[in-house]
């Protein structure tokens, strides 16, 4: 996910944008918008999840780490809207969906949904009647972009750049046109300029005909209006629009294929007398058989171009379904000390969930995730390995092993149980992926409250190099932090010192779309409450030079504090 934006959601009373990163950090005093940002992600996740994407719940299986439990606790307290706005752009591909608040209060309705690829085209789908019906707008053009996979979307995107570089080529060739008339060239010069015209003419040629074949099949536009009692299926963002497509090439795809009498005449020989008019009984036996030809040809046509259309919307809608992320969360209160974690529900934190899945799921010999802890375990001081051992299917014990010695969670301070819970929620993402084609895995969001949680000054620091090899190794993750430690940003600053302008080891490649595109591997934003001198925004982005050094200043009361108070013990 390369962008959220926010409007109307609690502190965000105004539109907030954020670009992410793959380890992204908010900081910032208390009560600023850091677990708004992160509570919006949550809501988000259990809507792509919701099988009536027409609503907006707020009782999901996130709801209990949202708390946001109806309306009126989801806009901004100090709005007059009843509406809100998320949007996030993933792979070049903007999605935005509006909600309005349901006369109950409790839920919201779907208003408008929104998909945007810059220099292709977009799909609209907005409700017509408060979340019942839906009016689609959307071109078979920007179908096709979004459901034909990289090489398709590599040939479009390239299109687009057809008509300016013919433009070029024209005044190309107009150059050498000239040298060629004007210049006294030598023989190897004028035949050399001869092979570069006609080596342009021909590239002119095939540019051309692509541009005028894919004005040919531009496709079709569909417009047109679904309800829900006409999906037959749960009524998903991807099934409504498959549904609405399916009834527009239903009822609105003819094909017009026509003769003039002239050629039907020509075609089967209809006599004419002296005045040229046509004989009466042959004309009408010629029209007979060429509109019961031209009936069954169209027929087979219309068959074939609806059952294109239909391919369409179907890949259209696994891409839809595909595309969206895995949001993954851990709160600030990860653990609890106990001999043995029972696996059932209502626990008090997550190391309960989190081993119990990771023991259940199993991993490689050899595979990423034991690498990963075993690496990660040493770094953090914690032991070689760790075990999680079920007991009669309802308990589960967990232990450190440290050389010889294994040692029960319990018996360890409470920093090593919530370190150990995250490093083990991510083994268990990396167990995942594993299992599954890592390049066809989904992509994935960690969102984690707190990770200084309980720690030494010095494993702080150590967590910004935890997160940056795992994002950089692994391009299917991506983390966001919302943190108040100063060891953790400090240390960012010194990775990027420390990489210099020639090393990428703080620079990630994604592939975005059709192109690969080197991003840094950091972003810090400072979160602040909107006020006059903040110029009403929620806080800004702390920018980072190659020396490591922040662009912009952290708000008051952060980073400066320990050096305020140490200057006034002296």
């Amino acid at each position: 996910m390369q962008r959220i934006t926010l409007d109307n959601f609690r502190v965000f009373g105004k539109p907030a944008a954020f670009d992410l990163a793959p380890v992204t950090v908010l900081t910032g005093k208390n009560n600023s918008g850091k677990s708004s940002l992160i509570k919006a992600f949550l809501v988000l996740a259990d809507y792509l999840e919701q099988d009536d994407q027409t609503v907006l719940r707020l009782d999901g299986p996130r709801a209990s780490r949202h708390r946001i439990n109806n309306w009126k606790n989801l806009v901004n307290w100090e709005s007059d809207s009843s509406s809100f706005h998320i949007s996030y752009s993933d792979d070049e591909i903007t999605y935005t969906y509006e909600f309005d608040s349901h006369p109950d209060g409790a839920t919201g309705y779907l208003r408008r949904f929104h998909m945007d690829v810059p220099d292709i085209d977009q799909l609209e789908l907005i409700s017509v009647d408060g979340g019942d019906t839906y009016a689609l707008e959307v071109s078979q053009k920007f179908l096709e972009y979004v459901a034909g996979g990289i090489f398709t979307r590599i040939r479009m995107r390239r299109a687009v750049n057809y008509p300016a570089r013919i433009d070029e080529i024209h005044k190309q060739l107009d150059a050498i046109t000239a040298k060629l008339e004007n210049s006294g060239a030598n023989r190897h010069e004028f035949a050399s300029l001869l092979q570069e015209r006609q080596v342009l003419t021909s590239t002119l040629e095939n540019l051309k005909g692509v541009v005028a074949k894919g004005q040919q099949s531009a496709g079709i536009f569909f417009q047109t209006d679904i309800s829900r009692s006409e999906v037959e299926e749960r009524p998903t963002l991807a099934a409504i629009i498959e549904a609405a497509i399916d009834k527009y090439v239903l009822k609105n795809i003819p094909i017009d294929e026509s003769y003039t009498l002239e050629e039907i005449a020509a075609e089967y020989g209809v006599s004419q007398d002296e005045n040229g008019v046509y004989d009466e009984e042959e004309m009408a036996q010629a029209v007979s058989t060429r509109s019961a030809i031209i009936s069954q040809e169209q027929h087979h046509r219309e068959l074939d171009l609806k059952a294109e259309e239909y391919r369409i919307a179907r890949q259209f809608r696994r891409e839809l379904e595909n595309s969206r992320p895995a949001i993954e969360h851990l709160g600030a209160n990860r653990t609890h000390q106990s001999r043995l974690y029972l696996t059932g529900g209502g626990h008090a934190s997550e190391i309960n969930v989190v081993a119990d899945k990771f023991q259940r799921l199993g991993n490689y010999q050899n595979g990423a995730a034991r690498t990963f802890l075993r690496r990660w375990l040493q770094r953090f001081e914690l032991g070689d390995q760790v075990k999680v051992t079920p007991i009669d299917n309802v308990a589960i014990r967990i232990e450190v092993v440290r050389g010889k010695q294994r040692v029960n969670l319990a018996d360890l301070g409470f920093g090593a149980g919530q370190m150990l819970t995250m490093l083990l929620h991510i083994a268990t993402l990396l167990q995942q992926q594993e299992a599954t084609n890592r390049a066809k895995a989904q992509r994935i969001i960690v969102l984690i409250e707190e990770p200084e949680a309980n720690l030494h000054p010095h494993f702080q620091s150590v967590l910004a190099e935890l997160f940056a090899e795992l994002a950089r190794m692994n391009t299917r993750m991506q983390f966001i932090l919302e943190t108040h430690s100063e060891y953790l940003i400090r240390n960012i600053q010194v990775l990027v010192k420390n990489a210099g302008e020639n090393n990428n080891l703080l620079q990630k490649t994604f592939l975005l779309g059709t192109k690969d595109e080197q991003i840094n591997m950091f972003k810090v934003y400072y979160l602040d409450k909107p006020n006059q001198a903040n110029n009403w925004q929620p806080g800004h982005e702390m920018r980072l030079r190659k020396d490591g050094i922040f662009i912009e200043d952290f708000g008051t009361g952060f980073l400066d504090e320990s050096a305020k108070l140490a200057f006034e013990v002296l």
